[in-house]
């Protein structure tokens, strides 16, 4: 793991003899917190554009069929603070596969042809989503943050968001946010450690440099207004769902430790003496989980309800906190 790279681009090098094919992946340390207020949706129909091909290899099928042609797979997603970039690719075709791959970050074309198709292809995952619970919740809960607080944008966009978004605004967000020192470079293979440096220092030695500054963004985003209330939720799936939510501090600088996840697996035990086997006891609970990560900066426990313990909800949740305490 290092930064060995001219322009500070992280790199971290993993080399397995039994890993059945390589996998490269890039994160851009930016992600939907980082729209405009004016075009929510923006980072993800960035990373969207990225894929309409580049000056080295302007077809934009190529990337993908060239990965195709060699037993692997791609795909990208958005997160809040992060754009990850990912392939998969049998050993052989590797540094092909990186050669392309490294354009995304170097000279992305950002062809005009393609704006109004992928402001569809984005439109098309909102669409989708509206009968999905998890987003349908994921959105409700953001929609509590306060006002001024980047985590209540619609992160996903749709054509009505991105409508007067054109190519300069795109290129605009891609060089405030898509710098090398604002990215980090994982690449898993069978090769060799020095063979694979020399593919990454020949192919990702020219991603630009503009020595930005990540923004700081507050933990703590729930309107105190908000706080120790208890809101109802229409569901599409004919399931009780209880959802305990916390906003809590950046994960980040304990990694190592991992606090959150030792107290996410404490509460979500199912063993003897545990929080879930209560409520099954009394007749409540079908399903117990507690875990952190899925949302930014937020903690959640949730517990499918049997309908005794929809019309006990508020029991349920006494219990929830009871068990904390203890």
């Amino acid at each position: 793991s290092s930064a060995f790279q001219p322009n500070l681009l992280g790199v971290v090098l993993i080399s397995v003899a039994h890993f059945q094919t390589s996998s490269p992946a890039v994160a851009v340390g930016e992600g939907s917190l980082a729209d405009p207020e004016s075009m929510e949706g923006m980072a993800h129909y960035v990373e969207h554009m990225l894929f309409m091909g580049t000056k080295e290899y302007p077809d934009h099928y190529e990337y993908s069929k060239f990965i195709k042609m060699h037993g692997g797979s791609n795909n990208a997603y958005t997160a809040d603070e992060v754009t990850n970039y990912y392939f998969e690719i049998d050993h052989s075709a590797l540094e092909g596969g990186l050669q392309r791959f490294s354009r995304f970050f170097v000279s992305p074309l950002f062809d005009k042809t393609y704006l109004q198709k992928e402001k569809n292809a984005v439109n098309s995952e909102f669409n989708k989503n509206l009968k999905n619970d998890w987003w349908r919740l994921g959105r409700f809960v953001s929609s509590l943050s306060e006002a001024t607080h980047p985590n209540r944008k619609f992160n996903i966009g749709s054509t009505k968001t991105l409508a007067s978004v054109k190519r300069e605004d795109v290129i605009k967000f891609y060089r405030n946010y898509y710098s090398s020192n604002n990215m980090k470079l994982v690449v898993m293979s069978n090769k060799p450690l020095v063979e694979m440096r020399k593919l990454v220092e020949k192919n990702f030695s020219d991603v630009p440099n503009f020595n930005i500054k990540r923004p700081k963004y507050n933990d703590h985003y729930f309107k105190k207004s908000e706080t120790d209330r208890l809101h109802y939720v229409k569901s599409i799936r004919d399931q009780e769902s209880l959802h305990i939510i916390f906003d809590i501090p950046d994960e980040v600088p304990y990694w190592q430790s991992k606090p959150t996840e030792i107290i996410a697996s404490l509460i979500g035990d199912e063993g003897r003496g545990s929080l879930l086997s209560y409520l099954k006891g009394k007749g409540w609970a079908l399903e117990l989980g507690s875990s952190t990560g899925s949302y930014w900066r937020r903690f959640s426990i949730s517990v499918t309800m049997t309908p005794a313990g929809r019309k006990n909800h508020k029991e349920i949740i006494k219990s929830v906190f009871a068990y904390i305490d203890f």
